[in-house]
């Protein structure tokens, strides 16, 4: 959210700053406060579980809000390293795993409950091998959140920090 252009730092300012927020150190203490009704919303709840065992829980959709939602490589990451041995193999390698064909590989090799929401740039993947939560939508304008630029999290932590310290919490 730092970076992104429709909310940035102003937005994590008055969020850390001026909201009333009420902060946890273990994911399910977040989610069981929000399954009791102690709160009526949580950042960062890893909800899937709860909602399988039938709690009073559900997640908000990216594509309610006017912001446009963040789409990255999540783990589907790859990288070419210097000097490797076979470097002609490691490109040869790169070039089918960004194909039709690799990507098709991937998401069938990675098709459990915290790999559904990776998302691929390839827009040719067919719907049985995309969970849902992993779609995108061709009438979505997406925010590149994986970028290079953005990985620095000094400037974050530093700005929620300070946030929090102006509001004496």
């Amino acid at each position: 959210m730092y970076h992104h252009p429709q909310i940035g730092p102003k937005f994590l300012e008055r969020f850390y700053g001026d909201m009333e927020l009420t902060y946890f150190s273990d994911f399910r203490q977040g989610t069981d406060w929000l399954a009791g009704g102690k709160y009526p919303l949580c950042f960062l709840c890893r909800l899937r579980r709860a909602m399988e065992q039938g709690l009073p829980v559900s997640e908000v959709s990216p594509y309610h809000f006017k912001e446009a939602p963040g789409i990255g490589s999540n783990n589907g990451a790859i990288v070419l390293m210097n000097s490797q041995p076979h470097p002609n193999a490691a490109r040869v390698f790169i070039n089918w795993y960004l194909s039709r064909d690799g990507q098709i590989a991937f998401r069938q090799a990675n098709n459990t409950v915290e790999d559904e929401t990776t998302t691929s740039l390839r827009e040719d993947l067919p719907l049985n091998v995309v969970p849902e939560a992993a779609r995108r939508r061709k009438d979505v304008d997406y925010i590149e959140i994986s970028r290079h630029d953005w990985m620095e999290w000094k400037p974050v932590g530093d700005l929620i920090n300070a946030a929090r310290q102006k509001s004496g919490k």
